[in-house]
């Protein structure tokens, strides 16, 4: 499974969305929040069923969420983020190898 920086970006930002950052649950009134609770069960669904459960920490993922929202400067600077990128993919590459070759013996 390839991975990608925007993939993971979007998948992240929209998981953290539907996750609201609290326990309470979504109220659900108007089609705004309920578009929006779908397509955050969507991504919540799709990332809990990846091997990504047990890589991300959804608190720092809602922060960076939120920054984004506000239009903050990025904490990590975009060089860092990059070499940051690149060294988790090649983790997730080789998490996925390991996986299959587990699965395949």
């Amino acid at each position: 499974m390839k991975i990608s920086l925007r993939w993971l970006m979007s998948a992240g930002a929209v998981a953290i969305v539907a996750a609201s950052c609290s326990a309470q649950e979504p109220a659900l009134t108007t089609p705004v929040d309920q578009v929006s609770y779908l397509i955050g069960r969507n991504i919540g669904d799709t990332l809990a069923g990846d091997e990504l459960v047990g890589e991300i920490n959804l608190d720092v993922l809602c922060a960076a969420l939120r920054e984004g929202v506000a239009k903050k400067p990025m904490a990590i600077p975009p060089e860092k983020a990059q070499e940051i990128m690149q060294t988790f993919s090649m983790h997730m590459r080789e998490k996925m190898t390991k996986l299959r070759d587990e699965q395949g013996a």
